[in-house]
């Protein structure tokens, strides 16, 4: 069935954008009509494809199924990470059968089930399970479905509000709609809201450690990061932009990490971690040579053409590279604490959406913390050039796989396959070039943000001002 998503309408909108101000002579006033009614209605329109995801989510689930189905197969006594999930969803299913829906709907559900015949194993981390056991006992394995979804809009609302409230910036209610129905209709949060997951609030807690490390509440930001790295362990990349005048950060994030697999261990035993070890092993072996994985080290070794003689190597050498780069600039900026800590969670998140060996789309909603930081301190809408590449970065992180894959057979090519990732990495570079700028200026501006602060005064819009 037709699935006007996977036409990434928000990537050609970014794209049409961007083609607009390069051809513009004055860009900015292109920018200044962001928030008027027509521009709001399109984003309006992209944002109301999330509605079908929401719905489809729920009468035929994908993603979350495996975090329910592991919390029933514990409550029963049962392994969370059986080594084939399939016959275990199967079962399921015949006990409980799928939410009715009403009748124009039926024919989407059943097109849209195949995604439960592809749950071979549970991906993901004791802590979900665990966790989810009291709720899958009191709801079953389908409402909590609902709630995932809730927690996915409450934590757009949350990153929205945690950013603008962090930097000062008043937004008026045609900004806030324009923000949320951005975001709303992003694509990560599309693939997000079909898999009803959590990656929108791990990108919530991120951004939530950030502001917190702001306001200097070390403790607090280290026990919601290693929450965060219990529900998918990637954000423990945090840690290394911690060790720039974090301390306390990373040493409650060490025990609170020690606290969570303690608990875990008296709940479940020990043996849960080595059942999930053997299926992060068998998921890292089966997924890496995917094009739709968007991870560094898949596209490496894509271009290597699946050498294994020179993949590690290279790869190696590629993620200390950019290990080394961003610990320059962090090193060069550690005595400017606030800037510091932006450029460092945000270079972060970005890593967070590179370095893992699996990386699907909806990771991408991590990148709204970097696209914030960059906005803030390259007040890109202040230049042409920096205009057009902020777009094409949105647009390229907004490409539905399908829309690739088209695009891949019009160009004859599988490089086109890449264009997600090579975003990511524009924007690490972005990030790396704007955090040197701003470390060569720093000194004249120690103990302040060197961005003054951005007041959008209710009403008042004279020019694009927002980052």
């Amino acid at each position: 069935m037709f699935d006007p998503a996977a036409a990434s309408p928000q990537a050609i909108m970014a794209t049409l954008v961007a083609v607009a101000l390069a051809w513009s002579r004055v860009p900015t006033r292109i920018l200044q009509h962001f928030t008027s009614w027509p521009v709001l209605a399109g984003v309006f329109l992209i944002a109301a494809l999330a509605v079908p995801k929401l719905i489809v989510g729920f009468i035929a689930p994908c993603g979350a199924m495996q975090d329910t189905v592991a919390s029933g197969e514990l409550l029963a006594g049962r392994s969370a990470y059986p080594s084939d999930l399939r016959p275990v969803v199967k079962r399921v299913l015949t006990d409980n059968p799928l939410p009715t829906t009403v009748s124009w709907l039926r024919g989407i559900q059943s097109s849209h089930l195949g995604c439960l015949n592809e749950l071979q194993v549970n991906a993901h981390p004791p802590l979900v399970a665990v966790a989810l056991e009291p709720v899958v006992a009191a709801m079953g394995y389908f409402r909590p479905i609902l709630l995932f979804q809730a927690i996915t809009l409450a934590s757009l609302v949350l990153m929205i509000w945690l950013w603008a409230n962090a930097l000062g910036i008043i937004l008026h209610p045609r900004l806030w709609a324009l923000f949320f129905l951005v975001l709303l209709g992003s694509q990560p949060v599309l693939e997000g809201f079909r898999g009803a997951g959590l990656s929108a609030l791990l990108a919530a807690l991120v951004v939530t450690v950030w502001y917190l490390l702001r306001a200097e509440r070390n403790g607090w930001a280290g026990i919601v990061l290693a929450t965060a790295a219990g529900i998918k362990l990637f954000p423990i990349v945090a840690c290394g932009s911690l060790l720039f005048g974090r301390m306390k950060t990373l040493l409650v994030a060490g025990v609170s990490s020690i606290g969570i697999l303690l608990g875990i261990v008296l709940l479940q035993g020990s043996r849960i971690f080595d059942e999930y070890r053997a299926t992060a092993r068998l998921v890292v072996n089966y997924y890496n040579w995917l094009r739709d994985n968007y991870s560094l080290f898949a596209n490496i070794r894509y271009f290597l053409n699946g050498n294994e003689r020179f993949l590690r190597p290279v790869v190696v050498v590629v993620y200390l590279l950019l290990g080394l780069v961003a610990g320059i600039v962090l090193y060069r900026l550690r005595k400017y604490r606030i800037i510091c800590c932006d450029f460092g969670m945000a270079i972060a998140a970005t890593m967070m959406c590179l370095l893992p060996p699996v990386v699907w789309t909806h990771y991408f909603i991590l990148l709204f913390l970097p696209f914030g930081i960059l906005s803030y301190y390259s007040r890109w809408w202040e230049s042409k050039g920096s205009s057009v590449v902020f777009f094409l970065i949105v647009a390229s992180v907004n490409m539905h796989v399908v829309s690739l894959e088209k695009l891949s057979a019009l160009a004859r090519t599988d490089i086109v396959l890449s264009i997600p990732t090579a975003g990511v990495l524009a924007i690490f570079c972005w990030l790396i070039i704007e955090a040197f700028k701003v470390s060569s200026r720093a000194p004249e501006n120690a103990g302040r943000p060197l961005i003054g602060e951005l007041r959008l005064q209710r009403g008042k819009n004279p020019e694009f001002s927002t980052p």
